[in-house]
């Protein structure tokens, strides 16, 4: 245990894995440079639906004993080599549900990471509801980073759909996806559905695709401002969310 600077941390061993980002490289077949098979997707959709469950029930045993975490983004998430387990890092954000969650209450801002901590900074701070959201956002991340624009564009799902059907997968995941991000879906409600879809037996109707990257050529705009906009209110990839920060206006 080291305390510096007013923050303490916890020195542990180190974690052999792969952070969600390199998980969407690697097995999103929407990035490859090339048409890509029904077992491709088949494959990505059994790692997403496995990766997406064990992150939920994380969450919701942390929830269970009390804490939120507060910061969960895509580097803050590692995943074995073999896409079975993963780890939360990061406790910076957490705070104990028992506590007064305000924002001052906290003495600061609430942090949180550009495109994975959704939601208006009007809005009341509920770590549970901000913990489910963001959960959200990594599902989302999962499918292709659209929500790394939330910060400046509020209609951030609604290209979330189209990237499902183009993985040939069921709009149910669409469906939840944006349930979670709106924070209308509990993170028990979610892993009943996708367990309910784990059992499902169902044989993925991939279209003819696209050419893949022209789907990140799309968005590669949007992305590019978030970032730009997210570094320039905190000063690096990390941003503190407080009152008096306005998100740029929408194009």
């Amino acid at each position: 245990m080291l305390d510096e600077q007013g923050h303490l941390f916890l020195a542990e061993e180190e974690i052999a894995g792969i952070d969600v980002r390199q998980v969407f490289f690697e097995l999103n077949p929407l990035v490859k440079p090339h048409s890509f098979t029904g077992g491709e997707s088949q494959k990505f959709f059994t790692v997403f639906l496995r990766l997406c469950k064990n992150l939920f029930k994380g969450i919701e045993d942390a929830h269970s004993h009390g804490v939120s975490i507060g910061d969960i983004s895509a580097r803050n998430i590692i995943v074995s080599p073999d896409y079975e387990r993963l780890w939360i890092l990061d406790l910076e954000g957490g705070v104990y549900l028992d506590d007064d969650p305000l924002v001052d209450k906290l003495g600061g801002p609430v942090v949180g990471t550009a495109g994975f901590s959704l939601g208006s900074i009007d809005e009341e701070f509920d770590p549970v509801v901000k913990d489910t959201r963001s959960a959200g956002a990594i599902a989302a991340y999962l499918i292709f980073p659209t929500s790394v624009s939330s910060f400046f564009r509020t209609d951030w799902f609604s290209a979330v759909p189209k990237y499902v059907k183009d993985l040939g997968w069921p709009q149910a995941v669409a469906q939840l996806v944006r349930n979670l991000g709106e924070g209308t879906l509990s993170l028990k409600e979610a892993i009943a559905e996708i367990e309910a879809l784990e059992s499902g037996a169902m044989a993925l109707e991939v279209p003819e695709p696209e050419y893949p990257l022209g789907n990140l050529k799309d968005h590669v705009h949007e992305i590019s401002l978030g970032l730009e906009w997210a570094k320039k209110v905190s000063g690096s990839s990390e941003l503190s969310v407080g009152h008096g920060v306005s998100p740029p206006p929408m194009r």
